[in-house]
């Protein structure tokens, strides 16, 4: 699963959809012939969303970098999106947190009816948050920037839900983890979901 981030491109979105990747945007998921599906998609019985990054950069503008902070208006057309997906959707991928923040906000304040895990990336820096019927998880980086990161020593970051479906969805746990690929050290961080 794929949502593009402010370094993706939309000749890279079609190219991941035209390999059988799935692809998400606010417009549904994006086909191989160019056209969009469903808005929401079942993966391994989850039901999830995606949200394109408005900074994604386009061919049309020869790949030129668009920017990556999200102003008032783009955070509030993300809040309107997500509203009428709280109780149809488990899980919400969106590249850039801060886009989500206006979001995340008035769902701690307001929590969903049913557990949500809202999954962001773009800071390069893990991080876990819980609320009630909220999570909100960042995994760090693997690889984010490209190759011209391999010189930092920045770790690779990723994320691990752990779940139950007992009594619907339930997020538990989420793992946090490191690794440096200079030394070969790794650390795991165990966050549990508040109840």
């Amino acid at each position: 699963m794929f949502v593009s981030g402010n370094h993706d491109s939309d000749a890279l979105v079609r190219r991941i959809a035209l390999a059988g990747g799935i692809v998400l945007t606010e417009r549904g998921r994006l086909r191989a012939d160019g056209s969009y599906g469903p808005l929401v998609v079942r993966v391994r019985g989850l039901r999830v969303a995606g949200y394109s990054d408005p900074f994604e950069r386009r061919a049309a503008e020869q790949f030129r970098d668009r920017g990556s902070r999200p102003d008032a208006e783009q955070r509030e057309r993300f809040r309107d999106w997500l509203r009428p997906l709280l109780g149809r959707v488990e899980v919400v991928m969106v590249h850039e947190p801060a886009l989500a923040e206006g979001a995340a906000e008035e769902l701690r304040r307001i929590p969903p009816r049913r557990p949500l895990v809202l999954l962001t990336g773009h800071t390069h820096v893990p991080s876990f948050r819980s609320s009630t019927n909220l999570v909100e998880l960042n995994g760090g980086t693997v690889g984010g920037g490209g190759t011209g990161n391999l010189e930092k020593s920045q770790p690779f970051g990723l994320a691990v839900l752990a779940y139950t479906r007992e009594r619907g969805f339930e997020p538990t746990a989420a793992d946090l983890v490191e690794i440096d690929a200079h030394g070969g050290s790794a650390r795991a961080e165990r966050h549990r979901v508040a109840p």
